[in-house]
């Protein structure tokens, strides 16, 4: 159902021509307005005890015949009415709701908590939010009054929620589909200023998503490679991130900050060992202990395979014979490598079939043992990763 939500308080609403787009309607209470260009379903309308003595005669004749109806809030002069008002306007939006929310006349607090409400809505009860409208009297020019639509600013709490879940998790499909989603809007909207439309938004929604997945699945090669080619994207990408997705060109430096540090060319070994610890410290620091410990373990291997002057890091039957190596040279000693180095190896090596077995075994270690097994670990390998 499409749902529009209005408030009405004590003010001397004077009458004016509010146009929207290509509509227009004249009046001193912006809810008939809200009626007439957005034409919803059903409109409720929230007014104070002290509200309803002034304007509810006026709104009965205004809005005569239509679908509406008044709902009391308090005056939201104390903590728990904020409270009340907060859950009556909750109350009275359905599940799978489309919603216009109208803040014009709302007063004191009310459009936060419409705002507030609005993020609420859209988690419990899955609504859409088709607009937020304010009528902008103190704009008025000849008397006209524009109607401003400020949707977008409640777009920018999914950027900046979708970007936070990116940077503090690796998560990064919310951001890519919101820029794929731009990047879209951008080819269906008209450019009467002769802009061209964005091409890189989508390469860059590409190059996140990319890091995420690899991320997850502790694929070191993949997170370096995609991070590379993120540095490498033609700044232009910013700019087209200024006029078609503004909220992203906000936030693109933190992004850039957090994993363009891990863009590496694979065919500097050294170069990768130290960005490979530096992303087993970003997995540990996001709590991803279990991508931790096996990207570890092969930084291990990788980083012997470098000291014995071999090239080929992605052999698996090299690395192979690595692994049988180490496990040989922690009994017997011929291999030429650091003895804490098999240390931390053996180590480590329990601790990833602890959580390769899901902690069936007959003696686990408590979580607490365990996490700090690993963060021990990643701390003696730093003198090998500076190295």
């Amino acid at each position: 159902m499409r749902r529009a939500i209005s408030f009405v308080g004590t003010g001397n609403y004077q009458e004016t021509s509010y146009f929207y787009g290509d509509r227009e309607f004249r009046t001193n209470l912006f809810p008939e307005a809200v009626y007439d260009i957005f034409r919803p379903d059903v409109m409720i309308v929230f007014l104070t005890q002290a509200a309803e003595n002034k304007y509810m005669s006026e709104l009965n004749k205004r809005l005569a015949g239509k679908n509406w109806r008044p709902v009391r809030i308090p005056e939201g002069k104390k903590e728990d009415e904020i409270w009340e008002i907060f859950e009556t306007i909750t109350q009275n939006v359905e599940v799978d709701d489309e919603l216009i929310f109208d803040i014009t006349h709302a007063f004191r607090s009310i459009p936060l908590l419409a705002m507030i409400s609005i993020m609420y809505l859209r988690s419990a009860k899955k609504i859409k939010l088709e607009s937020v409208v304010y009528g902008a009297f103190e704009a008025t020019e000849n008397g006209r009054t524009p109607v401003f639509d400020l949707t977008p600013f409640m777009k920018l709490i999914d950027w900046t929620n979708a970007t936070e879940m990116f940077i503090r998790t690796g998560h990064g499909r919310d951001i890519a589909d919101l820029l794929r989603n731009a990047h879209q809007v951008a080819y269906r909207t008209d450019r009467p200023d002769g802009r061209s439309p964005p091409r890189e938004l989508k390469n860059v929604a590409r190059d996140i998503e990319a890091i995420s997945n690899a991320i997850a699945l502790a694929r070191s090669n993949e997170v370096m490679k995609h991070a590379l080619r993120l540095k490498n994207r033609p700044e232009s990408y910013r700019e087209e991130a200024r006029y078609w997705a503004k909220p992203f060109s906000l936030l693109v430096d933190r992004i850039a900050e957090s994993f363009v540090p891990f863009a590496c060319d694979e065919t500097d070994i050294s170069g990768r060992l130290r960005t490979e610890y530096r992303i087993i410290e970003w997995l540990l620091d996001k709590n991803q202990i279990v991508q931790a410990i096996l990207l570890a373990r092969e930084w291990i291997v990788t980083y012997v395979i470098h000291k014995l002057g071999e090239r080929h890091i992605q052999d698996s039957d090299l690395r192979k014979r690595i692994e049988e190596k180490m496990n040989d040279a922690m009994e017997w000693g011929d291999l030429p490598v650091d003895r804490n180095l098999l240390d931390i190896w053996s180590r480590l090596a329990d601790l990833r079939n602890d959580a390769a077995h899901c902690g069936m075994r007959s003696n686990p270690r408590p979580y607490d043992a365990f996490i700090r097994g690993v963060r021990e670990i990643h701390e003696e390998l730093r003198r090998f990763a500076e190295l």
